[in-house]
C-alpha cells in the first residue's frame, strides 16, 4: 500500500471515532436534561367551604420528573377554551393559578414527583358555563414550559361528596319491609 492510501485509512478511522464520540456525548446530554411530565384533573364545581368568593373550582396537578436533574417550578398557569363558535381572540383566556395544597413544594427531586391542588386567581372572574376545557402550563426556572393535555370540564354533579343525602343510610329490618308491602 502506498503512503496516501494509508493516510486516507487513518483519517477515515479517526473521523469514525469522532462521530461515535459526538453521538455518545449527545446521548449523555439528552439523558441529563430535565424531562418533566404533567397530568391534571379539573373539577369546576368546588365544595363551598373551599371556595367562598364565587365558583372557581380546583385543579389537581401532578408533575413527574423523569431525569437525573432536580427541577424547580416557578409558575403555574391555566388556559381556558370557550369553544369553536367564537373567534380566536375571545375563545381563549389565560390566568395564573394559586396553589392551595402543596405550596411549599417547588422542587421536584430526580425521578420523583409532586402533587398540587390549585385554584384560579381571585382577581379573575370566570363564567364556567362558557368554558369547555382547560390546559395547564408549568414554567421551570430555566425557562422551559411544560404543557399538559386539554382537560374537559366535568359535568355538574347532582350530589357532590360535600353534601349529605336526604335519607340517612341504614339497614332495613323485616318490619320496614312488611310495612312497605301492606300499604
Amino acid at each position: 500500500m502506498s503512503l496516501p492510501i494509508i493516510a486516507i485509512l487513518i483519517a477515515s478511522v479517526s473521523a469514525l471515532f469522532t462521530g461515535v464520540n459526538m453521538t455518545v456525548s449527545l446521548a449523555t446530554y439528552r439523558r441529563g436534561r430535565p424531562r418533566v411530565y404533567m397530568s391534571a384533573y379539573w373539577n369546576p364545581w368546588a365544595p363551598p367551604d373551599w371556595d367562598r368568593g364565587g365558583q372557581r373550582g380546583y385543579f389537581t396537578v401532578r408533575l413527574v420528573n423523569r431525569s437525573q436533574a432536580t427541577v424547580t417550578v416557578s409558575n403555574l398557569y391555566v388556559e381556558f377554551d370557550r369553544g369553536r363558535r367564537r373567534s380566536l381572540w375571545t375563545a381563549r383566556g389565560m390566568g395564573r393559578l394559586e396553589i392551595i395544597k402543596g405550596e411549599g413544594e417547588k422542587q421536584i427531586p430526580p425521578f420523583g414527583g409532586i402533587t398540587w391542588t390549585a385554584q384560579t386567581d381571585r382577581a379573575r372572574p370566570l363564567r364556567l358555563d362558557d368554558i369547555k376545557r382547560a390546559r395547564l402550563t408549568a414554567t421551570l426556572t430555566n425557562g422551559t414550559r411544560i404543557r399538559g393535555k386539554w382537560v374537559p370540564k366535568v359535568p355538574r354533579p347532582i350530589l357532590g361528596p360535600w353534601r349529605e343525602r336526604t335519607d340517612p343510610p341504614g339497614q332495613l329490618s323485616f318490619d320496614d319491609l312488611s310495612e312497605g308491602t301492606q300499604g
